[in-house]
């Protein structure tokens, strides 16, 4: 409903503010349909399923990304821009109404009694996740009562019991169950800190310092009580898969920000190539999420998180090296880009399941939805960092605000300003630095295999 409504706002706004506030309420929105879709599976799906399950939602949203800003140029240019948040609440009205059946069909049975069970009755695999040979009773096809399907084998728990020793933490680590508004109003706040903190550094007066430790001030207490105890010391285990989550957004989303504007400014490509280059490294995305999911019944997340941060920095270091020198062919810094969406399609996931796997039942919503905020946080940071780095440096004088909108809008780069390869050339350098970070604490992820076959 929320995301509905802010669609509902923007294509009806007479004003900019009002197209702000509808984007918000879709933040809103997506933040919420983000953390229950991730709850839901935790509580749905056995340890071994979940990899698989999380590469067909990677593929679920990179596949509609190819093709939906080009639909978005095609309506603003020809229809109109409102037929941009308009056209889509019809999508949301079925999509929304298939969702809340599957939701409700889903809750209404307890989570599977230990990994190896199947989903629920009335809930199946989604497509191309295949059920264990044992989870079908006697070959006829039908799954077997959890009640059959004994004892769970080494290394897996059963759903909603204490987490394993691996798991570095238990129900303790967790923000406490609580109704109200209480969780809305902190995750708010910790909104309009992360704005307060980005607007004091965008600003080129004596005002940012101010608005920096108001930021600061406004969101570091409710952030603590949103995320699992010890995240911000990357404590092993859960926290630091959470503190890794965020490291890992930084610095991808930090780089992918600005690969537009590196091509289109740095190279005199047109947004065409520009568009070319983000769509590849959202297929080769989905290509490395169903790479995990293979590897998940064979690898720990601590390897598969390693693997994919590694790689993440190495297509970041490599596209933002090869990008910024123009005797370095174009499609060679379009194809280290490509493996850093390898990268990110890799660790993203293996990290959502170490949190889930950790979380009680009755908690996997508060886990998930510490995730997503880490994520959300990484992105905004990243973008919003970079943008001041470059902004400093822009030919212009533009602001970061400036800066990033225009990277994150190809289409009118050719009339604003240029961007020094200075600025992204640091920007690139400071993506590469925090996804190091996030390489050696990924190494305090657990070493258990993440998703562990049943006998």
């Amino acid at each position: 409903m929320l995301f509905g409504g802010g669609l509902a706002v923007a294509a009806t706004a007479v004003s900019m503010p009002m197209v702000i506030v509808g984007r918000g309420l879709q933040g809103l929105g997506d933040g919420a349909i983000a953390a229950v879709s991730f709850a839901t599976i935790g509580r749905t799906y056995p340890q071994q399923l979940r990899p698989k399950v999380f590469a067909v939602l990677a593929s679920a949203w990179v596949i509609p990304s190819l093709g939906g800003p080009a639909a978005a140029a095609f309506l603003a240019e020809h229809v109109g821009w409102r037929w941009v948040f308009g056209g889509l609440i019809p999508l949301v009205v079925v999509a929304g109404g298939v969702t809340a059946r599957a939701l409700r069909r889903a809750t209404a049975r307890p989570a599977p009694a230990a990994a190896g069970v199947d989903p629920p009755a009335g809930v199946d695999p989604p497509a191309g996740v295949d059920l264990p040979a044992d989870a079908v009773d006697g070959g006829s096809g039908s799954p077997r009562e959890s009640s059959a399907a004994g004892p769970a084998p080494a290394g897996i728990r059963a759903a909603g019991s204490a987490p394993a020793a691996w798991d570095e933490g238990g129900p303790d680590i967790w923000p406490a169950v609580e109704g109200g508004k209480g969780p809305l109003l902190r995750a708010v706040r910790v909104s309009v800190g992360a704005a307060l903190v980005l607007a004091g550094l965008t600003s080129r007066s004596a005002l940012g310092i101010p608005l920096v430790a108001a930021g600061l001030l406004t969101g570091a207490g409710p952030l603590r009580r949103l995320l699992p105890v010890g995240a911000l010391r990357a404590r092993p285990g859960a926290p630091a898969a959470v503190a890794v989550r965020g490291l890992l957004t930084f610095a991808f989303f930090g780089a992918d920000t600005f690969i537009p504007l590196a091509i289109t400014s740095a190279r005199h490509a047109s947004t065409a190539v520009a568009g070319i280059a983000v769509s590849v490294a959202a297929v080769i995305w989905t290509v490395g999420s169903w790479t995990q999911a293979r590897l998940a019944a064979r690898r720990s997340a601590r390897f598969l998180v390693t693997l994919g941060m590694s790689t993440v920095v190495l297509g970041v270091a490599g596209a933002g090296t090869t990008l910024l020198v123009p005797a370095v062919p174009l499609p060679v810094g379009i194809a280290l880009w490509g493996v850093a969406g390898f990268g990110i399609g890799v660790a993203y996931s293996p990290i959502m399941n170490v949190t889930l796997n950790a979380a009680p039942a009755d908690r996997q919503g508060a886990a998930s939805s510490a995730v997503s905020l880490s994520d959300n946080l990484g992105v905004a940071f990243g973008a919003g960092l970079g943008g001041v780095i470059v902004a400093g440096t822009a030919k212009s004088g533009g602001t970061a605000a400036d800066t990033v909108a225009t990277a994150a809008h190809t289409t009118s780069m050719a009339s604003t300003s240029t961007a020094s390869t200075a600025g992204l050339a640091a920007a690139f350098a400071l993506a590469s630095a925090v996804g190091l970070v996030g390489v050696l604490i990924a190494r305090r992820l657990p070493t258990t295999v993440l998703a562990p076959e049943s006998r």
